[in-house]
């Protein structure tokens, strides 16, 4: 057991927190409350592009909204080691939107904050969730402060070498004829040269184990459908069910990478804190996954998977 004391002003939080041990799955099947999908939000710019870049290396994990303090401080420490130049995070990335969760978020996360890695992450369900009883208050706010490279988009993209990263937002309708679908169909048609294209959003399109009815889930056979109709994803990376599992269809790696220190699903194929580790070549984009296995108390490889590049033919270009 570990206690973390956060300054908040006029109120000091002392923070109880057990670390490595899995979740009370009957008390994470409770509906976490999110806004409803709105249609007028910001969305589908494109916040970074450097189609000349070459060979890169990017860094994934989520769910770190009640992080295990021990084996927490050891992943990240871990990702900041790795050098990498690009952390994407799958979501849930606080426990609830205010300022308090967001405290404790900077507490753990201040080494890779402060190193060169540019950080892109998505929205997660809690990161909607608001404690706080003043209509004036923006829940969103800190989010986007913390996070300018963003640019208050709620989706949008990353372009870096041969890859194009399409980060999505869960929360919000993605269904075929919304907003976010018609962003993530033209994007599908346009990849231009980009060799892989990596999907990335909270909520998972394929998984083993739903402890939460999630109200968009039945977008996902519009999502499917698009991906066949137009362009097959190569990898699509996801958080939301605490743990590490993966799935191939039609081409499609899906990744659930979900183990950045929330209690952990022990119905989830392999139920480890864990972080996906990318090499992005011209050819091959090699994929590892580092999990901490419990049994032997020491972090290794428990998964990977190479994925050859695609040649986009010109009339999607």
């Amino acid at each position: 057991m570990s206690i973390w004391r956060v300054d908040l002003g006029p109120i000091l939080l002392a923070v109880v927190l057990l670390g490595g041990c899995l979740a009370d799955e009957k008390r994470q099947g409770v509906p976490v409350e999110t806004s409803a999908p709105v249609s007028a939000l910001p969305g589908g710019v494109r916040v970074l592009h450097r189609e000349e870049a070459g060979e890169f290396r990017f860094v994934a994990y989520g769910d770190t909204r009640e992080p295990a303090p021990n084996l927490q401080e050891e992943l990240l420490a871990r990702i900041v080691a790795e050098e990498v130049p690009f952390v994407f995070h799958t979501g849930d990335i606080v426990s609830s939107a205010g300022e308090h969760s967001w405290k404790i978020f900077d507490l753990f996360h201040g080494p890779l904050m402060q190193s060169k890695a540019l950080f892109f992450p998505v929205l997660g369900n809690h990161d909607y969730v608001h404690l706080s009883t003043d209509p004036a208050d923006n829940r969103m706010e800190p989010y986007f402060r913390r996070f300018p490279q963003v640019q208050g988009n709620y989706w949008y993209s990353v372009r870096q070498g041969p890859a194009l990263f399409l980060m999505m937002d869960t929360n919000q309708d993605y269904r075929r004829g919304s907003p976010q679908y018609g962003w993530l169909e033209r994007e599908l048609h346009q990849v231009g040269s980009a060799r892989f294209v990596v999907v990335i959003c909270h909520v998972p399109v394929i998984s083993s184990y739903s402890p939460i009815l999630h109200p968009l889930r039945n977008a996902h056979p519009d999502l499917k459908a698009l991906f066949a109709r137009v362009r097959q994803p190569d990898l699509v990376l996801s958080g939301h069910n605490h743990g590490y599992e993966r799935f191939e269809e039609k081409g499609t790696q899906y990744i659930t990478t979900a183990g950045g220190g929330s209690p952990l699903y022990s119905k989830m194929e392999k139920p480890f804190f864990n972080y996906v580790r990318v090499n992005v070549g011209s050819a091959v984009m090699a994929v590892e996954t580092i999990g901490f296995l419990p049994d032997k108390k020491q972090w290794e490889i428990i998964d990977r998977v190479d994925l050859p590049g695609r040649q986009v033919s010109p009339e999607r270009n």
